[in-house]
């Protein structure tokens, strides 16, 4: 069974927190009280948590020693590597093998983008994960060994069943109007890949979205999307029928 994480806008963190299966943070949102609060508390409960480094919205590598000083000071399952789509190989495995000098390996979600990086970070006990953006470079049949960031081709989901998985399209998907039976399953582009070519701009494009007010009818759709993505990969589960 796959777990579901969904970012949400900020002022609906507790709308969406009882069809979290688990917590995926953004790093750079805990800046703000209440996503700090929010985010403190599920480490301080125990539950599955893992921490980004948050380079999709703020196109800047997140350090070894900050991802350290982050996972000591909230004690999540485990915080992402520091990662760029602009590194070579060698300097995604150098900055796995420093943080691993600050906090235990197994708190450490390597992120691996090639066949090359795959086969080192699959080789290793703690989790692992790869990105959509990154799907046609890797072997999609180890899919259900790793965390998916985003959302995959939903056939590759389906048939691979993947640990755990986070996403914000269903909700986006909510704020076009689209209802999730409506999307023909095909992977998505990710729009700020390649128009957002600064900082200021991909971090404008996140905090635009996390800062968002949902209308009572996107909420319901939004919610609902997420579920029945939920239902739609895993078989026990069930589409809400009063939508």
């Amino acid at each position: 069974m796959t777990k579901f994480a969904f970012e949400v806008p900020l002022e609906h963190l507790w709308d969406f927190d009882p069809i979290q299966d688990f917590t995926f943070g953004l790093s750079f949102l805990l800046e703000e009280p209440t996503y700090e609060e929010y985010f403190g508390g599920k480490c301080e409960a125990g539950e599955l948590v893992y921490l980004d480094n948050g380079w999709n919205e703020t196109l800047i590598a997140a350090t070894p020693n900050e991802m350290a000083r982050l996972w000591h000071k909230y004690q999540p399952t485990a915080v992402a590597s520091p990662d760029s789509d602009q590194w070579k190989s060698i300097e995604i495995f150098d900055a796995f093998i420093e943080l691993t000098r600050l906090i235990p390996a197994k708190s450490i979600l390597s992120i691996f983008r090639n066949l090359e990086e795959q086969a080192v970070f699959l080789g290793r006990q703690g989790p692992t994960a790869t990105s959509y953006w990154w799907v046609d470079s890797i072997d999609t049949t180890k899919l259900g060994k790793v965390h998916c960031l985003g959302l995959f081709d939903l056939d590759l989901v389906r048939r691979y069943q993947p640990p755990t998985l986070d996403t914000s399209q269903p909700i986006k998907m909510a704020l076009r109007g689209e209802r999730f039976e409506d999307w023909d399953g095909k992977r998505r582009q990710h729009p700020t890949r390649k128009v957002d070519s600064t900082v200021g701009t991909r971090l404008s494009r996140a905090w635009d979205y996390f800062n968002l007010h949902l209308t009572d009818t996107q909420l319901e759709l939004a919610i609902h999307n997420c579920e029945a993505l939920k239902a739609a990969v895993n078989a026990d589960r069930q589409v809400p029928s009063n939508y």
